[in-house]
């Protein structure tokens, strides 16, 4: 729900701590919003379209990310939640996880994109040699396998 601020402008004020960029948002107010989004205080919830996806840092105090909408590329996932999976983030400081979560509508369109996404993220991991269960245990035996010799060979 808009309201109007002291400037006449009107902020995107969801809840009392909850914020929305969008397209229509002003690179002022953006910067505004982004920079007391880092800070512990204010706010505690920052709704976001596609606009803050890329070259945004949102990760000195947020652990949490929600994709409310999926893309067919799980590379776009990745690059949403790397707003918050940075070099300094507060998941580093406080060791815990960043927590990331991909709501859908079960028996919809949503649970079938959700599930093409998440396999074409699992099909990426593979082709790039992300171990898996069976990766590591062909690699442990392969290990088990070739014994080398413990002083070098010569002629």
């Amino acid at each position: 729900m808009p309201t109007m601020n002291c400037r006449g402008e009107k902020s995107e004020r969801l809840l009392p701590n909850v914020r929305l960029i969008h397209g229509t948002t002003k690179q002022e107010t953006r910067q505004k919003i982004m920079l007391t989004f880092n800070t512990p205080f204010y706010p505690d919830v920052l709704v976001a379209s596609s606009v803050m996806a890329e070259g945004i840092d949102l990760h000195l105090n947020c652990r949490y990310v929600i994709h409310h909408d999926l893309c067919w590329n799980p590379s776009m996932l990745e690059q949403r939640t790397g707003r918050v999976d940075r070099i300094g983030a507060k998941v580093e400081k406080c060791g815990k996880p960043i927590h990331v979560y991909y709501p859908f509508i079960s028996e919809t369109q949503d649970e079938k994109m959700y599930r093409v996404v998440m396999d074409r993220e699992r099909w990426f991991k593979v082709v790039m040699g992300k171990n898996t269960n069976w990766m590591q245990k062909r690699q442990k035996s392969l290990l088990h396998g070739f014994h080398f010799p413990k002083k070098p060979l010569r002629n």
